[in-house]
């Protein structure tokens, strides 16, 4: 009986069987880092150091827009109050003059006919 034999380059698995065999190389280094008290590699750590800076880049520059619209709010506010302040500067002005032109409507009244009755007495 023949044998099928053929070498490692010819084997049909052979991307299985080097896939296979650098997951039991990382799990055994893992499994050696976890009982010697190494939770993580340096590789591993350098990788969450770069992530979180990543994170913090971004925090920091939605925080300072964040800020910025704070700030822009504010000087909205303070812009809305001045506003206010003139419309009712202006509506209390109107007010007062109208109600100076009907007190001085009335009163104008009250003189004439106060100067007409004292023509009529004479006293003029």
């Amino acid at each position: 009986m023949e044998s099928k034999g053929h070498s490692i380059d010819e084997c049909p698995l052979r991307e299985k069987i080097e896939e296979n065999a650098d997951r039991s190389k990382d799990n055994q280094r893992k499994i050696e880092q976890l009982v010697k008290g190494d939770w993580y590699s340096n590789k591993d750590l350098y990788k969450m150091i770069q992530n979180l800076t990543s994170q913090l880049t971004e925090f920091n520059g939605k925080f300072d827009k964040y800020n910025g619209l704070i700030e822009d709010r504010e000087k909205d506010r303070e812009l809305l109050e001045k506003f206010i302040s003139k419309v009712n500067k202006i509506e209390t002005k109107g007010k007062t003059e109208k109600e100076i032109t009907t007190n001085w409507r009335e009163w104008i009244g009250w003189i004439i006919a106060i100067l007409l009755a004292l023509s009529k007495l004479g006293v003029f």
